[in-house]
């Protein structure tokens, strides 16, 4: 039976990890300007044209679960690999 060589750290999950970092920066620049137009709203600085201030503050909640949604999926997933990767090198022991 030919030896398979296994690799613990493939190049597709970095492209992932790549596009998902970006993701995030884009999501948290969003949730940035939706808090700081929020902000200005509320304190008379600007006046609202077409979006009420519930409105403003709705999409700001979702902004805000779609970046935990994002930081606690990659938690899990780099939780996953070190787990993976334990288990692997203890069979190796084995």
């Amino acid at each position: 039976m030919p030896f398979k060589l296994r690799t613990f750290d493939p190049v597709v999950p970095r492209k992932a990890i790549a596009r998902q970092q970006e993701r995030l920066s884009r999501l948290q620049q969003q949730f940035e300007a939706v808090d700081k137009h929020i902000f200005r709203v509320e304190n008379g600085i600007e006046s609202l044209e077409n979006l009420s201030l519930a409105a403003l503050k709705l999409h700001r909640s979702g902004l805000r679960e779609d970046i935990d949604r994002l930081l606690s999926s990659s938690r899990g997933r780099l939780q996953n690999q070190a787990e993976e990767k334990s288990a692997g090198m203890m069979r190796a022991f084995v």
